[in-house]
């Protein structure tokens, strides 16, 4: 995968007493700094395989090609490379005869809850501009494929725009206007879904003019010169009404975490991790893994080992973040989070939860 793995161990921006002024100087605010090529939830495609079941058609028909099943994207645990997501991207437009808008339509169906950690980030951040630079930082948690770039531009309003420079151009269109419309429905999402205190002049979309439904109560301006969102610049500094700094930075340290575990290890680290992802955790031995990555157990352990991991720190870690996953997110019980990781008993997951709050750093019993 080509991620950029820059955003893991760069310094955290604050989320309190920024400069105001600093906030309302002209340039970039914040940018989001992950490649669209990453692991990702199965939760994003969920969204997309129940559009396509309320208009009469099955996940199946969604997932034709991609390796998953139906009952995968139900689980948090499940995570979809974005080439999965790509080719059920296809399997839908394909569906929908490529009509004109589909993405659009299907953002609106994202909500904050769809991001789990992310999402309670962004809504127990204190001010706009807080939650803008923590959800640029934190992108690689999300399921978005355009790049974003929040700026003041020369007229003195707050933009944010997207790009969609690298994304197949068969899924663009729909990809990019998916995340545009996405994006507001988090904005108003925040404010307890109420879309008239948020000071939104214009939604822009660079793609040809065939919907007419508003987004936020804003009509869509097809045909601009680039895909953004463009909001008075006073809304950058205003207050959350869920704000809570305290939780803001713990969701924030934990999505973190679970970034960097899900980015920062390049290499046969990289793959065996990817391939316990796809898992839900549920491990089945070096020797079932050595097999797939095609090379023995022996030289598996040497390429971990000149990595400076081995395979067992590996099925630790991606465990605790899942485990984390579903007993705060999902609210699942301890049991059933010691089944659903492939746990033998309950017994044997608390056991390793000792092991994992004295060997891993910032794992947390729950």
């Amino acid at each position: 995968m080509n991620a950029v793995f820059s955003v893991v161990g760069a310094p955290a921006p604050p989320i309190v007493g920024s400069d105001p002024e600093a906030e309302g100087a002209l340039g970039t605010i914040a940018a989001s700094r992950v490649h669209w090529d990453h692991l990702r939830t199965a939760l994003g495609l969920r969204v997309m395989a129940d559009f396509a079941v309320a208009s009469g058609y099955s996940r199946e028909a969604v997932l034709v090609s991609t390796g998953l099943l139906p009952e995968e994207l139900d689980r948090r645990d499940t995570l979809v490379t974005a080439s999965q997501e790509i080719a059920a991207t296809r399997n839908l437009l394909a569906l929908f005869k490529n009509r004109p808008g589909l993405g659009l339509e299907v953002g609106r169906e994202f909500h904050l809850t769809t991001y789990g950690l992310f999402g309670f980030a962004l809504l127990s951040s204190p001010r706009t501009v807080d939650m803008l630079r923590t959800a640029m930082r934190l992108m690689g948690l999300t399921f978005a494929f355009p790049d974003f770039q929040a700026e003041i531009t020369p007229d003195g309003r707050f933009s944010t725009r997207l790009s969609g420079q690298g994304v197949p151009e068969d899924v663009r269109r729909f990809l990019v206007e998916r995340d545009l419309a996405a994006t507001l429905n988090m904005h108003t999402e925040v404010f307890g879904g109420n879309s008239a205190g948020i000071p939104i002049l214009s939604v822009h979309s660079e793609f040809p003019a065939t919907y007419s439904d508003p987004l936020c109560g804003v009509p869509v301006e097809f045909g601009a010169p680039e895909t953004a969102i463009v909001f008075e610049r006073e809304y950058l500094t205003q207050a959350l009404p869920q704000a809570c700094p305290e939780t803001a930075r713990e969701s924030i340290a934990q999505c973190e975490r679970i970034l960097s575990e899900r980015l920062g290890r390049p290499g046969t680290a990289g793959a065996v991790r990817a391939r316990l992802g796809r898992l839900g955790g549920r491990e089945d031995g070096i020797a079932a893994a050595a097999r797939e990555l095609n090379m023995t157990e022996r030289t598996l352990r040497r390429k971990l080992t000149s990595e400076g991991v081995s395979y067992r720190q590996i099925v630790d870690e991606v465990r605790a973040a899942l485990a984390e996953e579903l007993l705060m997110v999902q609210q699942l019980t301890a049991t059933e989070t010691a089944y659903r990781l492939g746990f033998s008993d309950l017994s044997s997951f608390l056991r390793a939860q000792r092991r994992w709050a004295e060997t891993l750093p910032r794992f947390r019993r729950y």
